[in-house]
């Protein structure tokens, strides 16, 4: 691959005149940048900000530039059908000499997947990010700890970002996690007293045994495969003898359960319901973009569910129409039982 700064004169040689630039040709470093840049405007903002204003201009300085980024690669690959895909090697650990070379050793990989849906959701992360920080600057003023609210914000963020670019589960799973402690962070960011103290323990313990869920999916995963690519795992069904449609559904039935759990599907809402205590912005935060985290992790692993027979599609199918349909119905009957107990106790 040609550098980013060598191919500009060669362009420019090519073609007096004009100037010929390829978005394509940044990609290798452009869509790294998008989880680099929350990490540097957390050291950053961790390591100098000490001021409200100095921490709300850090944040949302930091996320409009990882927008202009963002831009750049949906420039990149507009009009692209194909998924793009780049892979950075994290850690590899050899753990064995002898047996199946599959577990001979330990790695997980930084693979990114850039598809149009992931970038329409990483913009739609940022924009309500930047709104937040926007709101926590003009209607937020007497919010206790602004520096604290505004790392954890980057934290969250950087974990979203993170999940929505990975194309290895092992990697999703990680940042999926870092966003589910960000939430818990925000959501209990009113510290001392009894309703944030409510909030934060009910943003931490539900949501944990969706998290549980899907860490126990990929362990699988990896125990039967010794990889976690969303674009291997299929072929690698195929081939994989002591795998069958049984095992494949349970991996699909436990994504199912993480996905409903962080998406706040019914039965599953309280842990978002519980926590209206909490700052306003932050809570908006944590409802809008944890259902794309969950809407994006059911869409990556579609093949997964569909390797688990006909059974496991259809009870996804099931489980979501009726919390579709039971989740209003119970919520409308609650408020009107509400509704009259109050006109009732008031003599009405």
């Amino acid at each position: 691959m040609t550098p980013l700064w060598s191919a500009i004169p060669l362009a420019a040689q090519s073609s007096p005149g004009h100037f010929n630039f390829n978005p394509a040709s940044t990609l290798f470093w452009a869509v790294p940048l998008l989880v680099i840049l929350p990490v540097v405007g957390l050291v950053l903002l961790l390591t100098g900000a000490r001021t409200r204003r100095g921490a709300a201009w850090l944040a949302g300085f930091t996320l409009f530039v990882t927008l202009l980024d963002l831009a750049l690669v949906a420039w990149a690959r507009f009009g692209q059908r194909l998924p793009y895909r780049s892979t950075q090697q994290w850690i590899n650990v050899s753990v064995a000499f002898t047996g199946d070379p599959r577990f001979q050793g330990f790695g997980i990989d930084l693979t990114f997947r850039v598809t149009h849906l992931v970038l329409a959701f990483v913009c739609a992360l940022l924009i309500v990010g930047m709104a937040c920080v926007a709101w926590q600057r003009l209607a937020g003023r007497q919010e206790q700890g602004p520096v604290r609210t505004m790392a954890s914000l980057l934290l969250f963020v950087l974990g979203a970002t993170g999940a929505l670019l990975s194309g290895d589960l092992a990697a999703l799973t990680g940042f999926w996690l870092v966003t589910g402690a960000a939430s818990f962070f925000l959501l209990g960011s009113r510290w001392g007293t009894d309703e944030g103290g409510r909030a934060a323990h009910v943003a931490l313990a539900l949501p944990f045994v969706g998290d549980l869920a899907l860490l126990g999916a990929v362990a699988f995963l990896y125990s039967k495969f010794g990889a976690t690519d969303v674009d291997k795992l299929l072929p690698m069904y195929n081939h994989t003898a002591g795998v069958g449609a049984r095992a494949m559904g349970v991996v699909g039935l436990l994504l199912l359960g993480a996905v409903m759990v962080r998406a706040a599907v019914w039965p599953f809402t309280p842990w978002q319901t519980a926590t209206v205590d909490a700052p306003p912005a932050l809570s908006a935060l944590v409802t809008a973009v944890w259902p794309l985290l969950a809407g994006h992790l059911l869409w990556l692993n579609l093949p997964v569910l569909a390797a688990g027979g006909v059974s496991t599609p259809r009870i996804t199918a099931w489980a979501l129409a009726i919390a579709a349909v039971a989740g209003p119905l119970l919520a409308l009957v609650s408020f009107e039982l509400r509704r009259a107990a109050v006109l009732a106790s008031s003599g009405a």
